[in-house]
């Protein structure tokens, strides 16, 4: 089968994090249901559009265009304090999950927004101002099914400072085909045996979720050190992943720590933690790289390794990627008989399906066989980084095929060495960014990020808005 490559402590400083503070919708809470009843919203039905014959396969979630706002649509409801809380219901039939794009988002001082389900199980925020960007421009992410609430409360004190308005809705066709429990069988949770030597190494390694204009699709990237060691938030991933596509940089999302905290799958889906925005610094479509800046460093608080790097011209002894298959928790695959370099062009149409016409060339790539019980890859795979013996990134996923399901896997991965000075511009090489002191380092190791900028200290005494402690 072949598949597309495809003291207070906790005060975070980012702006464009999606970061919430948890806690539950007013809505929920018995209090206000006895007040002002439990009020049934009468959805807003919005019809999927029709799909293309063939749409694109790298695509997992499929965009609807719409026009809400808080003045034309959903409800709100006025307490006796003063406080406004509105809600809206949308609903697209037949959908197996739904997130929402908003092209102006500004929550003032005391208001929060949250998204969930219509059972309640799934909950998402709250978002505060923290949220807001100067773009105006936010996404609150998947809520399973057909069915997706927002709910926003605004204090008296900010009346009519808020604004919501709603762009796109964007709906996945197929139940359990992306996230949470989708990938293959044979893959090797991360912290399993096989992952113990790569405690500090998993914690480089995203799972993203990119918008474009077309839709939405997933991929996997690295944070990457560089020779200053300052921090700079380098994300490597691929360049097929954004390949004829039109991105949204300021909405893609980067999950940390979407991991079974055991060796086996949990039951339940496990927490994990989110940025959103990023600007692309170089691509090059010969090595299938790209190199993004995340739009804000990543906080301490988040424990993560920037990965080191390797520009040497050899081939590794023994390699493993650590990736996130249909987007699911993250795993590990391993090949002990090291990488050899693929001597032919790679032509990735493959049997027309892929999405991507294009070839690459000759020793551009390497080339790894994945065995029965060494894990595989799947879509949302790419752009996952090939570390080498050393654990230095030598390469990236472009992709390959699967002769027999979880048996005998191919993979390509594109190589380092070439991407370091790539098209011989800063628009396609690694150099100048991975290398921006000029010290013509061929290795640089991992290193935790240094960045300790996200907790501000106080002191004083917390209350509830009741005055209690």
């Amino acid at each position: 089968m072949k598949y597309l490559p495809i003291t207070l402590l906790f005060l975070p400083c980012l702006l464009l994090a999606q970061m919430s503070i948890g806690g539950k919708p007013l809505s929920f809470y018995p209090e206000f249901q006895k007040a002002y009843g439990e009020q049934v919203l009468i959805p807003i039905s919005i019809q999927k559009p029709p799909l293309k014959d063939k749409p694109d396969p790298r695509l997992v979630a499929f965009p609807i265009a719409v026009d809400f706002d808080m003045e034309s649509d959903g409800e709100w409801t006025v307490m006796s304090n003063g406080d406004r809380l509105w809600r809206l219901h949308v609903q697209v039939k037949n959908a197996a999950s739904l997130s929402v794009l908003y092209d102006d988002f500004y929550l003032p001082k005391g208001a929060k927004f949250y998204a969930y389900s219509l059972d309640k199980t799934q909950v998402l925020g709250a978002y505060t101002r923290r949220n807001n960007s100067k773009s105006g421009r936010f996404i609150t992410g998947e809520i399973g099914g057909e069915d997706i609430i927002l709910e926003y409360y605004e204090p008296a004190a900010a009346k009519g400072e808020g604004r919501i308005h709603i762009q796109r809705v964007d709906y996945a066709r197929l139940m359990n085909e992306v996230g949470f429990g989708s990938s293959a069988g044979c893959h090797i949770n991360i912290n399993c045996d096989e992952g113990s030597d790569y405690l500090s190494d998993k914690t480089s390694v995203c799972r993203m979720r990119m918008v474009f204009e077309e839709g939405q699709a997933l991929c996997t990237g690295t944070l990457l050190n560089n020779t200053l060691q300052d921090g700079t938030p380098y994300l490597l991933t691929a360049f097929h992943c954004e390949f004829e596509l039109t991105p949204m940089y300021d909405l893609w999302r980067f999950d940390w720590h979407y991991e079974s905290m055991m060796c086996e799958t949990p039951n339940d889906e496990p927490n994990f933690l989110s940025m959103l925005g990023c600007s692309k610094r170089a691509a090059w479509a010969d090595t299938d790289f790209m190199l993004l800046e995340l739009s804000h460093t990543v906080p301490k608080s988040y424990d993560v390794y920037m990965s080191g790097w390797s520009r040497e011209l050899g081939v590794p002894s023994s390699v493993v990627h650590i990736h996130h298959p249909r987007g699911d928790i993250k795993k590990i695959s391993l090949d002990g008989t090291g990488g050899n370099l693929h001597p032919e062009a790679i032509n990735w149409n493959f049997d027309g399906e892929s999405g991507i016409d294009r070839t690459t060339p000759d020793h551009h790539h390497f080339i790894n066989i994945f065995t029965e019980n060494n894990g595989t890859f799947e879509q949302g795979s790419s752009g996952s980084a090939l570390l080498d013996e050393n654990k230095r990134v030598v390469g990236l996923l472009t992709g390959g095929f699967e002769d027999t399901l979880c048996q005998n896997t191919t993979a390509y991965f594109g190589r380092l060495a070439l991407s370091w000075d790539g098209g011989g511009t800063p628009e396609t090489r690694l150099s100048d960014w991975l290398d921006p002191t000029g010290s013509s380092a061929r290795t640089v190791d991992a290193i935790r990020n240094p960045i300790n900028t996200d907790f501000v200290f106080l002191q004083g005494r917390v209350t509830t808005p009741e005055g209690e402690g």
